[in-house]
């Protein structure tokens, strides 16, 4: 079986002579997935010119082609993740830009099926040849257009354009887990109405239509992802799933054809986000979390916007600029000149997407395809608990400057590592030279993440978030129902004042709520705590937002409430009894909307206790102080080959279905199909998976499989559609 790693450069593999001295053009998902498996160096060695971002195509870009090649003649590839259609008017204007190119290859992830099932393409059977005759026809119509009665200009000679099917379905965070490009139309378009796919409440499915419904075609680009990635792999898969979203997908994956003959098979599971939103909601005491949650991420156009797999590191501005005496007083006890300002620190987002930094010349990233070393120190950071990452990435740092001679007289102290320590030992290696500098710069960035992310008013909220999930936790376990209202409730008034020193906002009060509505419904009907946990939070809201110290944009109702709340401002001055009646009609107006949000979080948190086993987050009665992650039950079962009840297996064929229908009356006596009957097992979280997940899955396939040398070895991959941080899911649920 192919390895991740390993996908997309086969991927490229097979179409190097159209890249030989070829102008390459990336749309935002395709150049995603080239940062996190391939890297830019791979595609200059394999012959490309020059490369650049397809929503940016310029004449210039040709220029620039000629200049480094010093050829009149050029070719252009397109590598794009998005349906064709998505993107028509930026290759309308590629091919405007580019006219005397002598062909043009679009190299599409999505195949011709997957532009079939979707209606609002109209392309049919026949996608490709049917999108290039509407290209050419909408081209033809451009230049008639443009052209004025004194052009002289000869048109360029026939239309050299062709599409060809280009698999690149997942950006791979590590040896063993993926997920898919943010900007791609499998990520984007992966709904149900209004809803993320997998985070939405369990009856927000489709019906009989299944995922031919009008609301959710968009799933079907992920289920045709999903049987794209097991072609690159070579394997067959038996799919599975546990959740009603996710049984419908397996339905359909099983009922589309494999694109090419497999060698093995490999087990399919699909999970809904929803069945656990309190492990991708949890702020952790790990480094890695940290990272992820706290530095900025690029992220998509639109509303509910995706993120990217990768962080944006601040870097100093130019390497080897630090002089050593700056570097001691970095290592003082008061830190100063080893300390960036907050807005230094986070890199602001722009109106277009891109993100900028605040006086930093340089964006560092924890992506490095053609540095194994970078994503072997990931992959070893996410099997470690608590504050050992961060040991050990300390130790790594100082083995470093070890290795390039250089000298510390910092002094280390046992237990955490402040954010100080990161910084000094990043500047060391920052300030060496430019061959010690650059051979170092994957442990440096992971150095210069840390500290960013450990250092200022981030890693204050994020350590209050922590607290107050302890709280909550401690609080559900023991039954304590009116005190874990009373907390949720404090929390939104801590929010509210203007004076919180540790910048918790209404977003963060909402996942608090979450996890506490989640918590709470873990003994299902035996307690009331949820619906007067609702009721109490839905008055709290109101008030604040009749009050003003919340804005309906904070809580995703910026499009619903807006107009009552400006309305209600309007009124407030105003007297008599037609007045007081108006503004009492937008305050319930104003509850409703309110109420109408948290039972639909509610409802989307309360999903797992739907289970018939692995129902409850907290397993250890009353006083515990953890969360059992619903990933990591589901993995040790699996490798355990425990019964799960509430996984469904896929049948693919009518014979399977026979059977199993069969087998239910007793007249066909079969065992029935497990994941762990397979030698690579794929589970994949419909909605997106977070670093806690990953942690889990890590630890616990190096306790059962790696840990013990005789058993026969399991290979489990993890997948999602986003890598999500704890910020990214409320986003997401609003």
């Amino acid at each position: 079986m192919q390895d991740l790693q390993g996908l997309a450069c086969s991927s490229f593999d097979r179409v190097s002579h159209l890249l030989d001295g070829c102008l390459l053009y990336l749309d935002g998902g395709a150049g995603e997935a080239l940062a996190a498996n391939v890297g830019i160096d791979y595609l200059l060695n394999k012959g490309v010119v020059n490369v650049c971002a397809l929503e940016c195509a310029s004449r210039r870009d040709a220029a620039a082609h000629h200049l480094l090649s010093g050829l009149d003649d050029y070719s252009v590839v397109v590598v794009t993740t998005k349906l064709l259609t998505d993107i028509h008017g930026y290759l309308i204007k590629m091919h405007q830009e580019h006219e005397r190119a002598e062909a043009v290859t679009i190299l599409c992830s999505c195949s011709e099926a997957a532009h079939a099932g979707q209606p609002a393409t109209m392309l049919g059977e026949h996608a490709y040849d049917s999108y290039l005759s509407a290209l050419k026809e909408d081209l033809e119509q451009a230049r008639k257009k443009m052209a004025s009665e004194d052009d002289k200009t000869e048109a360029p000679n026939g239309f050299k354009t062709t599409v060809q099917h280009f698999p690149l379905p997942a950006c791979v965070v590590d040896s063993a887990t993926f997920v898919l490009p943010a900007a791609s139309s499998a990520a984007v378009s992966a709904r149900i109405g209004a809803h993320i796919a997998g985070l939405g409440p369990p009856d927000a499915v489709p019906g009989d239509d299944g995922l031919d419904a009008p609301a959710a075609t968009g799933l079907k680009l992920l289920a045709h992802s999903l049987l794209d990635l097991a072609s690159e792999l070579g394997v067959r898969l038996d799919t599975f799933s546990l959740g009603p979203l996710s049984n419908i997908m397996g339905d359909e994956i099983c009922a589309m054809p494999a694109p090419t003959p497999p060698t093995e098979t490999a087990a399919l599971v699909l999970v809904d986000r929803c069945l656990d939103l309190v492990t991708p909601l949890s702020h952790a005491d790990h480094v890695l979390d940290q990272i992820y949650g706290t530095l900025q991420r690029r992220c998509t156009s639109g509303h509910n916007s995706l993120r990217t797999s990768d962080v944006i590191v601040p870097l100093p501005s130019v390497f080897g600029s630090a002089k050593q005496s700056d570097i001691k007083e970095a290592t003082s006890d008061d830190g100063e000149a080893g300390t960036h300002t907050d807005e230094q620190q986070q890199p602001r987002q722009t109106s277009n997407g891109a993100a900028s930094t605040s006086g930093l010349a340089l964006q560092g990233s924890l992506y490095g395809p053609s540095d194994a070393q970078m994503g072997q120190w990931r992959e070893f950071l996410a099997t470690r608990k608590g504050k050992d990452a961060a040991l050990f990435l300390r130790k790594w740092m100082r083995e470093a400057l070890r290795k390039a001679g250089i000298q510390t007289k910092m002094r280390f102290k046992a237990g955490s590592v402040p954010a100080e320590e990161f910084r000094a030992l990043a500047d060391l290696l920052a300030a060496a030279p430019p061959k010690v500098c650059f051979g170092q710069l994957s442990i440096m960035q992971l150095g210069y993440a840390a500290a960013a992310a450990l250092d200022g008013a981030a890693a204050a909220r994020w350590a209050r978030l922590a607290q107050l999930e302890q709280d909550i936790i401690h609080l559900s376990a023991n039954g304590m129902d009116e005190e874990l209202a009373e907390k949720v409730c404090g929390v939104v008034l801590e929010a509210a004042s203007k004076t919180a020193e540790t910048g918790i906002t209404a977003a963060d009060a909402l996942g608090l709520c979450v996890v506490a509505l989640a918590l709470a419904c873990d003994a299902g009907a035996q307690r009331t705590g949820a619906s007067e946990l609702r009721s109490r939070m839905s008055q709290t809201l109101v008030d604040a937002l009749l009050e003003g110290t919340i804005k309906p944009q904070d809580l995703g109702l910026s499009g619903s409430l807006s107009p009552h709340h400006k309305e209600l401002e309007s009124k407030e001055g105003e007297t008599g009894e037609e007045a007081k009646y108006e503004i009492q009609a937008l305050r319930l107006e104003m509850s409703d909307k309110v109420t109408e949000l948290l039972m639909r979080l509610q409802a989307t948190a309360a999903a797992r206790s739907l289970m018939k086993d692995m129902r409850r987050y907290l397993q250890h009665g009353a006083g515990s102080k953890g969360v059992t992650s619903l990933l990591s039950q589901l993995t040790s079962r699996l490798l355990d080959h425990q019964p799960i009840p509430d996984l469904q297996h896929n049948n693919a064929s009518l014979g399977g279905l026979l059977k199993s229908g069969l087998g239910r009356f007793g007249l066909v006596q079969q065992k029935q199909p497990q994941p762990g009957d397979h030698n690579t097992i794929i589970i994949f979280v419909v909605g997106g998976i977070s670093m806690a997940d990953i942690r889990e899955v890590r630890h616990i396939t190096h306790e059962m499989v790696s840990a013990q040398p005789g058993r026969v070895p399991v290979n489990v991959l993890l997948g999602g559609t986003s890598l999500m941080s704890p910020q990214h899911v409320i986003e997401l649920l609003k």
